[in-house]
């Protein structure tokens, strides 16, 4: 399953028109293998789309510009992942433009009905040569006047985007990048596509989570899902879990800490508030957590290391085990979960000790 959208361009030389350039982007995606139900049986008709991208304005040269996002894609432009089985049944066919005050979004019209009288009128001929006359026809539409004053916007180029089964393959799951180098009109660009492969659809916030985090998360077990409360969104990943809120925004948990959060309820402790960290001393791993279905929105941990296996640490006792340093006080690791104290209270083991609290006395160590 698979989503691709235009991410950003690098202007190595500007065109040559006057001033800054103001490009944009034509990406077209022609399914050949769809078909349409007539009387009962499946007829071939190529689906297909075209999505414009800017114009951008105030582009120089040796310059960077972000294009677009995971939520404006050209393949997966519902905003759903889209089979991508056999590269030779989809035809993916960008138009790289600078504006000079023509209409884009008219252009973008009639490059569509354009790649409609090409489809049909090379029903017969093979993809290699389809793919010649859909490029053509496509760059003899962009010279069309689209404005009042008659303005032609300048063809900087027009080809095919092709991804090979190899490409395609190897994101499994993954992010990945395909460049292309593009000269005309006095201008020379490098335009990056990329391209999302994953088992289920992620979004927002989640996607972007997942998307910096690829190697250490994995493939999606499942659908994103809304958490307890109704207000934030959850998913699972081989390797870990991510959770979002629109007060904190969206983190990760992993491994073990994942596990045991799995266990003690998920956002009912706590949201996740950062991802997994490092200890300063080296030795473990953590997040922190907030109750934010709470009064006063109280904060709590989980800490792991090789030997004491992921604790979770919260209340005054978390508070007193922070005055006091943390893993690095004299007291080291949680060593088992907050449990009742005999006589009253609650109580926590560490490495080299306790953390008594009882309502009255607070929490001391003993």
């Amino acid at each position: 399953m698979f989503k691709i959208y235009f991410k950003r361009f690098r202007c190595h030389e500007e065109t040559d028109e006057v001033g800054e350039d103001e490009p944009y982007l034509f990406a077209a995606a022609i399914d050949l293998a769809s078909t349409v139900n007539i009387a009962g049986f499946p007829v071939p008709l190529p689906a297909y789309e075209v999505v414009r991208y800017g114009p951008y304005t105030g582009v120089d040269g040796a310059e960077t510009h972000n294009a677009g996002n995971i939520s404006q894609c050209f393949w997966g432009i519902d905003g759903r992942s889209t089979p991508l089985d056999n590269p030779d049944q989809v035809i993916f066919i960008f138009a790289f433009m600078e504006n000079d005050n023509g209409d884009a979004e008219v252009l973008r019209n009639l490059v569509k009905g354009t790649i409609s009288s090409a489809l049909f009128g090379s029903l017969s001929l093979s993809r290699p040569d389809r793919v010649t006359k859909l490029v053509r026809d496509i760059t003899g539409v962009l010279k069309t006047p689209t404005s009042v004053g008659l303005n032609l916007d300048d063809v900087i180029s027009v080809q095919e985007l092709r991804f090979t089964r190899d490409e395609l393959n190897a994101a499994n799951p993954a992010v990945f990048e395909k460049s292309v180098r593009v000269q005309g009109d006095g201008g020379d660009y490098t335009l990056t596509f990329e391209v999302v492969r994953t088992s289920h659809d992620i979004f927002g916030y989640i996607f972007g989570k997942w998307a910096s985090l690829i190697s250490f998360l994995g493939d999606t077990l499942d659908v994103e899902l809304p958490t307890f409360d109704g207000t934030g969104r959850f998913q699972r990943f081989v390797w870990g879990n991510v959770a979002w809120h629109p007060e904190i925004g969206a983190f990760s948990v992993r491994g073990d800490i994942s596990a045991r959060w799995m266990q003690i309820g998920r956002e009912q402790y706590g949201y996740p508030i950062t991802d997994e960290l490092g200890t300063p001393d080296g030795r473990g791993r953590y997040n922190h957590f907030r109750a934010l279905h709470l009064p006063d929105k109280p904060e709590s941990s989980i800490y792991w290391t090789p030997e004491t296996g992921a604790q979770e640490i919260y209340g005054g006792i978390r508070v007193k085990w922070a005055e006091l340093g943390w893993e690095r006080s004299p007291l080291g690791y949680p060593i088992s979960p907050e449990e009742d104290r005999p006589g009253g209270g609650r109580m926590q083991r560490f490495e080299h000790g306790t953390i008594h609290w009882t309502p009255e006395g607070g929490a001391v160590v003993g």
